[in-house]
């Protein structure tokens, strides 16, 4: 499968955010902290939590592009896609 498959886009159109889960064979803290390491701010769903919610999860990522250009989303979705294609076995 091709990265691209194994990220599901969960919620759109809902201002300016997107929740997504990835599928993706790594743990969850290497996916964050190489997107932030590569200048993509994500957050997990979980972290914004005041306790823990069993219906949300864990791996549920919030993406958030408010104050971004057209240009800067495209860009942060390519980088967060290569990046994580990087860390497959």
């Amino acid at each position: 499968r091709q990265l691209g498959e194994q990220v599901n886009v969960l919620h759109r159109g809902c201002g300016t955010t997107v929740v997504i889960q990835p599928e993706i064979p790594v743990p969850e803290d290497k996916l964050l902290i190489a997107a932030h390491e590569n200048g993509v701010k994500i957050s997990y769903i979980k972290n914004a939590l005041e306790n823990p919610n069993p219906l949300i999860p864990p791996n549920l990522i919030i993406l958030g592009f408010g104050e971004l250009s057209k240009e800067e989303i495209t860009k942060g979705a390519g980088i967060l896609l290569d990046v994580w294609k990087s860390l497959l076995p």
